[in-house]
C-alpha cells in the first residue's frame, strides 16, 4: 500500500513514477495499491485508466 495522502497533484513525471514503483514491486511477486488519495488524483488516475491498477476495489 502506498499512502497518498500528501499527495495533491500529479504530473506526467509522477504518474511514471508510480508505474516504475509498481513494475519493480510486480516483478517480485508482490501487488501494489494506493490509499488516501485526493480527489484531484482520483481523477487523474480514473481520466489515465491506472485506477484499475492503483485502486483498490475498482477492478484490479
Amino acid at each position: 500500500m502506498l499512502d497518498l495522502s500528501r499527495v495533491g497533484f500529479l504530473d506526467s513525471g509522477g504518474i511514471g513514477a508510480l508505474l516504475a514503483i509498481r513494475r519493480g514491486v510486480l516483478s517480485r511477486g508482490g501487488e501494489l495499491a494506493v490509499t488516501e488519495v485526493s480527489p484531484m488524483v482520483a481523477r487523474l488516475l480514473r481520466m489515465t485508466g491506472l485506477d484499475e491498477v492503483l485502486l483498490p476495489g475498482t477492478g484490479c
